[in-house]
């Protein structure tokens, strides 16, 4: 399969995805120190949205001989839980599916920036890997601390 990917509308599809989650986990709970938190985190993902929207030309293009990045996003969307599936989980069940689902994206943005010919596609999956990195250390730290609680 030689695909030519709308990679731009498939990412900000991705990033909406994890937004919604991280909404509807904040809606769930009751803990305000945690909502907090996930409202940073959800600044951020806008952010990345933003970013992602604004160079979403420069994202489109990128071969995908094998076909292996559009199945590894389909498999990361099949697993996006519904709202009510949030208030079933403890605390740390939901933080540990967020890390879960932004590993599964950092693993995308590394793909993109391997799979990128170009200077502007490398810098801008690494800014957007580095970001992600960030957010899953946040969210690491977060879920051993309500662990501990």
């Amino acid at each position: 399969m030689d695909e030519m990917m709308e990679l731009g509308k498939i990412l900000v599809r991705v990033n909406q995805d994890i937004v919604e989650m991280y909404k509807n986990f904040a809606a769930a709970i009751s803990d305000e120190n945690l909502r907090k938190f996930l409202r940073m985190l959800i600044e951020q993902k806008e952010s990345t949205q933003r970013l992602i929207r604004d160079n979403a030309s420069l994202l489109d293009g990128i071969q995908d001989n094998e076909g292996q990045l559009i199945d590894q996003i389909n498999h990361m969307e099949s697993d996006h839980l519904p709202i009510d599936r949030y208030r079933e989980l403890t605390k740390v069940e939901n933080l540990q599916k967020l890390f879960e689902f932004e590993g599964e994206i950092e693993k995308i943005f590394d793909r993109c920036y391997q799979m990128s010919e170009t200077t502007e596609r490398k810098d801008l999956f690494y800014s957007l890997l580095e970001d992600t990195k960030k957010q899953r250390a946040l969210l690491r730290d977060r879920y051993e601390l309500e662990q501990l609680l």
